[in-house]
């Protein structure tokens, strides 16, 4: 019968070309890295950057193992081999193109072109396919069954049958050996030659076999089947056989076989031109025509195809890469979820059960009990769930068993199960709802642990289940990478580098135990593919065998089945090499993902996130601080920069204010899903309230640039800085101080209460720039900054304070005083009432005449409109000099402001007494009910009939009430209730032993712990600062110290006050500290994050720069009736910025450098005085320099005279001192080195040796006639047969021509040479004479030749 040929075969076409491309994991790996790479640029995460990196690697890696072996350098992967094949017909035709091997059930001459060459590296993420030229064909011919088939035709060629017809003249040529007697005289006579007549037992007739092509094909195999017996018995009876179908003519058994393989049906042909065909054929002797549609037509049968079992592998290397993985995986996790309780426990059990499952291989099961192995696999998975429902079970009942106990001690069994079921599931919800009450890092309370049994024991169930899919290892090391990143987004945990090398190294680890098979090269390699390719194809012709020769040229072959097994391991090689290219570049791409600004919603940097404390965030870019310029700024001094507060402490952590969190999404807001409108925050509900600031404002000083402040007055807390962002990231802005107002930045950026100036949808970014408006008292940061506070204490006294009113006899002398101004000209009087001219500054100064100061206006009176129709402002009052106060008592009393023009005023003070008296009439602008008498306005009007406005203003000894005084009054009250509300107060009621100690200590000092005035508070601030900055008390500065991650802050303080363990700490712990200890003292505080001041100059365009490693927190504490005051007792250390690098940073005593609270002496970038500064910088730098540079001189001959001669140690400092990435390309060459020493060590020193066995052949040919040379070469030629090919060890009797005649049976083809040469060494030991070495060279590079082709 016919057989169909199969689909796969229609389909396919022939390539042309090779190709080299990724794999489908390769393509989903490389996918995988775009994400990760994606996910380290927006977390700023250092481990999904190194993943990225390690998949780079791993790619490059791949390409180059799959480039060696297309090369024919090193054979890595295991190959595939399919042949592209044509059928053709009779004429040499193409009928189709078949791609692999011919179909072993349709007849046919299939015709091989090439060999298409397929593997895939054995990490699997490239595949190679390359075309190698062949020229085989395989006859495809139906298969005969018995012997008896051919037995009835050709038992006897002599008869012919009824299809038969014999033509012969009954004799042949004379051949050497006919006996005389049978020689035909007369037919010789005939034909010229010696006929022989033939005998019954010789006489085989050629064999015609004439095919009928005009059939159909199915008739064509009936035919071939038919006649097939025929032709091979024929010929194996060496009978001539030709095969005809009236065009075509062929002769001889293959030629034969090849036409009936090949014929295909053709156009129908004259039965004339077949006939004469055969007649010629016949013509030429005795022949048996044999027509194929006469013969008994035989069944069409073909050989059945060979199936060929799939090598089956088995690893279980995959288990260590996945132990590997899940440990990894669990130890971030603990990061994220305390590892307390049973569920740590239970998750390591758990997986490390799948870990050794996972390298019993199911197939083999299911092959000795004899099931499917889709059976073994669910009976496994169901066993496993079954048994982590029995440990889950039991531990619950170890967990509830004191609950359980009421419930079984009564009633019946269902109903106790019913309420012992009851009882698990509210305890598990519960459980949930403990955890989903928290935020990262979640702490196991309460019945916690059973909803993390549950989930732990859904999460491992899911796991198994995927891994009955070996090729699914690899997804395995998502787990670890995703734990890790998630531990660093989450809780802050930088993931550490042993971690990180562990997954980079299980990953390929894992691809490898995926499809360990891929790693196998295949023994046979090293006689070519041209073996494998006979072995599994099966080609017979000479045709394969000569192209054989070419493949095998091409190819290399494996020395020894050591090479075997490095090449196997060359996953495990470019595991190393990619943790060795990994774990150097983790710091360069940490900084990379650092300066992208990447983000996705309303994420955007630093402390914005509403998942990650911001104290955890704290920790986190305080420990990855670097010298990188985050911004700068031009101010008239270095300040400290506020990003935001922390006042909301539960005992547990610092968190923003809830409506803050909420209004702007930060931590403490939950995880929402969209922006909620009812959030959002008035602008009523985000201001502010500073009495400094209001205390400057009524005084005038409002943000104008100044060169320099003065001292003595609140100048020295303006603010007016010009603030531009680098490379910060944060949805927070930097404002020095408390914010009055910012400029330039955008109407995006709003102010909350506590000076935070944010962002709700967007970050900072390197356009942002702006200018900032406001007041800024430079912390506090040791007992001698409490005097900066006076300055604000007798402004407030000057604006709200209360005064005993002037007697009689003080008021004389001002009224004295006043009179004596007209004689020096700078005031006239007219009608009792004194006139003085004035004017206002931009900066808001009142100046009188010949430049007399008399004080600050304050704005807010309103506008009046001149005579000329413009609008102008009025001041709303005026706050005099103190000077100008305590001698002439302006203030003191009622007076009058007239405004005629922009700047311009008059003022009306009285010269006697004019207590009692009241105003009948009105004026332009009045305040108050009992005024000071009509006739001021009336003596200005007539003095200056510009004057188109008027304000009254009472004294501060008037018995009227000044209603700004009286505001402001107000202002201070509310300021000071909003500070002592509970979010600047609370603590727990229970405070830790050394916290209360500290406390203890402060009463014992007498301060007070109630602390309700300011003179309370001051002193016990006072005390607290200097109880951290007493250097009897050890207080130092470290980053190693342990701080919770953002969670037991009172356990963290507690630890960190006791002197046990040493004081240590950074920032966190100083501030954290303080702040609930001014609590504790009966003092409002809260935590600031932001930047310390620093300690660096100014840079060319005379702005501060402030850096990443500035980054800080201090504390705010209230002090009733002056505000917020800045706190901060951290030491100064070079490793913050706070100090210089070559100031002692080690040192016990805290706060910030002297140098960084002193206000710059010279500010415009553009001034003498500033120049000046610069010069003498570089002079002192140049004298520094030349310091430094004799110091490093000396320290260059210390270490050159301690490490003498040490080359290890001078390589090291070498190194270490290069580019980042000069160290990855030698470290990776180091590491490329020690593998192809693996690979090519044994196979240089052969060579070597063999060079010198040449060598030493080379010199006795070149003298024959030296003995000893001669000698030498057949020696070294001896010892160089023996170490290649390495015999079994022989026996003490064995003479070196016993091993040389088991060698020469092991190579027999140099057999002859190998006899020789031990002859010659046998006689030249002897004393005997070797032959001349002529030809010896020759005769070892055949012997080479020939082991290296047998191995």
């Amino acid at each position: 019968m016919i057989m169909a040929m199969s689909k796969r075969f229609q389909r396919q076409h022939h390539r042309r070309h090779g190709l080299i491309r990724p794999t489908v994991g390769g393509l989903i790996l490389l996918g995988a890295g775009g994400a990760s790479c994606f996910g380290g640029l927006l977390l700023d995460e250092r481990m999904l950057m190194d993943a990225t990196i390690a998949i780079v690697v791993l790619f490059v890696c791949s390409l180059v193992m799959v480039l060696l072996q297309w090369f024919g350098l090193l054979a890595i992967g295991r190959p595939s081999y399919r042949k592209q094949i044509e059928q053709r017909d009779q004429f040499g035709h193409m009928v189709e193109c078949l791609v692999g091997d011919p179909p072993a059930g349709r007849r046919g001459r299939y015709v091989t072109l090439s060999t298409a060459v397929r593997w895939v590296a054995p990490l699997g993420l490239f595949t190679a396919t390359k075309i190698m030229p062949a020229s085989d064909e395989t006859l495809i011919l139906p298969q005969i069954n018995t012997v008896a088939d051919t037995v009835g035709v050709a038992a006897d060629m002599r008869q012919a049958g009824n299809s038969h017809q014999e033509q012969s003249g009954g004799v042949r040529t004379y051949a050497p050996g006919d006996p005389l007697k049978l020689i035909s005289w007369k037919h010789t006579a005939r034909r010229g030659e010696l006929m022989t007549r033939e005998t019954g037992r010789d006489a085989r007739p050629a064999i015609i076999v004439v095919m009928h092509t005009d059939a159909s094909a199915r008739q064509l195999d009936v035919q071939v089947a038919s006649v097939l017996p025929i032709v091979r018995a024929a010929g194996k009876r060496g009978q001539r056989i030709v095969v005809t179908d009236g065009v075509q003519i062929h002769e001889g058994i293959d030629n034969v076989e090849r036409f009936l393989a090949a014929v295909c049906p053709a156009e129908p042909m004259s039965v004339r031109v077949r006939e004469a065909a055969v007649r010629r054929l016949a013509a030429q002797g005795p022949s048996l025509v044999v027509d194929a549609t006469e013969v008994q037509p035989l069944a069409v049968e073909f050989a059945p195809k060979k199936t060929v079992p799939n090598e089956a592998f088995s690893s279980t290397r995959g288990c260590l890469p996945l132990l590997i993985s899940f440990s990894v995986a669990l130890n971030a996790l603990t990061g994220l979820i305390a590892p307390a309780g049973m569920w740590i426990w239970f998750a390591a059990s758990l997986f490390a059960v799948i870990a050794a499952g996972s390298a019993i291989s199911s197939a083999r099961l299911a092959t000795r009990v004899h099931r499917p192995r889709w059976v073994v696999d669910a009976f496994r998975i169901t066993a496993f769930a079954m048994v982590e429902v029995l440990v889950v079970a039991v531990l619950s009942i170890v967990h509830l068993k004191d609950l359980l106990a009421p419930i079984w001690s009564r009633g019946g069994l269902a109903a106790n199960l019913a309420d012992s079921w009851s009882l698990y599931t509210g305890t598990v919800a519960s459980g949930f709802n403990s955890l989903n009450l928290q935020l990262p890092p979640l702490k196991v309370v309460g019945h916690a642990d059973l909803f993390l049994l549950l989930l732990i024991a859904a999460a491992a169930l899911l796991i198994r289940f995927v891994l009955i899919w070996r090729a699914a290892q690899p997804v395995m090391a998502v787990l670890p990478v995703a734990a890790l990143a998630a531990d660093y987004a989450l809780a802050g945990h930088t993931a550490p580098l042993w971690a990180i090398g562990a997954v980079v190294v299980a990953f390929p680890l894992l691809l490898w135990s995926a499809h360990p098979e891929r790693a196998r090269p295949d023994a046979v390699l090293g006689a070519g593919w041209s073996g494998h390719k006979a072995s599994v194809w099966g080609v017979s012709g000479n045709v394969a065998a000569a192209k054989s020769l070419r493949i095998h040229a091409a190819w290399p072959s494996l020395a020894s089945d050591a090479r075997l097994n490095a090449l196997r391991l060359t996953p495990l090689f470019a595991a190393i090499l990619a943790a060795a290219v990994t774990l150097p570049l983790t710091a360069s791409a940490s900084a990379l993902a650092y300066r992208v600004p990447l983000s996705i919603g309303e994420g955007g940097g630093m402390f914005t996130s509403n998942t990650v404390s911001p104290m955890i965030d704290l920790n986190r870019n305080i420990e990855s601080g670097s010298d990188i310029t985050v911004l700068t700024y031009q101010a008239y001094k270095r300040s400290y920069l506020r990003l935001t507060t922390l006042d909301n402490f539960d005992g547990d952590s610092w968190g923003y204010d809830r409506e803050l969190a909420l209004d702007a999404g930060l931590y403490g807001s939950g995880i929402q899903l969209g922006r909620n409108s009812e959030d959002e925050l008035t602008r009523e509900q985000r201001r502010g309230m500073n009495p400094l600031s209001m205390y400057m404002y009524s005084l005038g000083y409002d943000g104008y640039m100044v060169a320099t402040s003065n001292q003595n007055t609140l100048e020295q807390f303006m603010v007016n800085a010009t603030v531009r962002i680098d490379t910060l990231k944060s949805r927070f802005l930097p404002v020095p101080g408390m914010a009055s107002y910012v400029e330039g930045a955008g109407d995006d950026w709003l102010m909350y209460q506590d000076g935070t100036v944010y962002n709700r949808t967007s970050g900072t970014s390197a356009d942002t720039s702006y200018t900032v408006f406001g007041a800024d008292i430079d912390p506090i940061t040791n007992s001698s900054g409490f005097s900066k506070l006076s300055v604000i204490a007798d402004a407030k006294n000057s604006l709200i304070g209360t005064k005993a009113a002037a007697g009689e006899e003080e008021k004389n002398a001002w009224y004295q005083a006043r009179r004596n101004l007209a004689d020096t000209g700078l005031a006239s009087i007219q009608d009792d009432t004194l006139i003085i001219s004035a004017a206002i500054n931009d900066d808001g100064s009142v100046i009188g005449p010949s430049g007399w100061y008399l004080g600050k206006a304050s704005d807010g009176g309103g506008e009046t409109r001149t005579a000329d129709g413009a609008y102008i402002s009025m001041p709303s009052g005026i706050v005099f000099d103190d000077t100008v106060v305590n001698q002439l008592g302006f203030g003191r009393d009622d007076y009058v402001i007239g405004v005629g023009a922009p700047n311009i005023l008059v003022l009306a003070m009285p010269i006697t007494d004019t207590g009692g008296q009241a105003v009948g009439g009105g004026a332009t602008t009045f305040y108050g009910q009992e005024l000071w008498d009509r006739q001021a306005i009336a003596t200005l009007e007539s003095a200056d009939p510009g004057l188109s406005g008027y304000t009254m203003m009472p004294g501060s000894d008037s018995d009227v009430s000044n209603p700004i005084t009286e505001r402001l009054k107000q202002y201070v009250e509310r300021s000071d209730e909003r500070a002592h509300e509970s979010r600047y107060t609370s603590l727990p009621k229970q405070l830790p032993v050394n916290i209360r100690a500290v406390i203890q200590q402060a009463q014992a000092a007498g301060i007070s712990i109630t602390s309700s005035s300011y003179d309370d508070q001051a002193r016990a601030m006072r005390w607290l600062v200097e109880y951290f900055t007493n250097p009897d008390n050890h207080f130092t500065y470290s980053l190693n110290a342990p701080d919770g991650d953002g969670r037991d802050n009172l356990e963290v303080i507690d630890d960190f006050l006791d002197p046990a363990n040493g004081h240590t700490g950074y920032c966190q712990h100083y501030a954290s500290a303080l702040a609930v200890l001014g609590r504790a003292l009966g003092i409002p505080t809260r935590i600031v994050i932001g930047y310390n001041a620093g300690v660096e100059p100014r840079n060319k365009d005379g702005f501060f720069a402030v850096q990443s490693k500035q980054l800080h927190a201090w504390v705010e504490a209230y002090l009733d009736g002056v505000g917020w005051v800045p706190f901060d007792v951290t030491p100064a250390t070079a490793e913050n910025g706070s100090a210089s690098s070559s100031a002692d940073s080690t040192s016990d005593t805290a706060g910030s450098s002297s140098d960084a609270n002193a206000p710059e002496t010279t500010i415009s970038p553009d001034s003498n005085s500033f120049e000046q500064s610069t010069e003498n910088n570089d002079t002192g730098n140049a004298q520094s320099s030349d310091a430094t540079n004799n110091a490093d001189k000396q320290l260059a001959v210390d270490t050159v005279a301690n490490a003498s001669g040490n080359i290890w140690t001078q390589t090291v400092d070498w190194l270490v001192a290069r580019p980042i990435w000069l160290r990855v390309v030698v470290v990776a060459a180091l590491v490329l080195a020690v593998i192809g020493a693996g690979f090519g060590m044994s196979r240089l020193w052969r060579w070597l040796r063999r060079r010198h066995v040449l060598a030493v052949i080379g010199r006795a040919e070149a003298d024959p006639d030296n003995y000893r040379l001669t000698s030498a070469a057949w020696q070294a030629a001896w010892h160089e047969i023996r170490r290649t090919a390495k015999p079994a060890r022989p026996a003490p009797a064995d003479t070196d021509l016993d091993i040389a005649e088991a060698i020469a049976c092991q190579y027999p083809d140099c057999g002859d040479a190998i006899r020789a040469i031990a002859r010659n060494v046998t006689a030249s030991a002897f004393g005997g004479a070797p032959k001349s070495v002529d030809g010896l060279a020759d005769q070892l590079q055949s012997f080479w030749s020939l082991t290296a082709s047998q191995r």
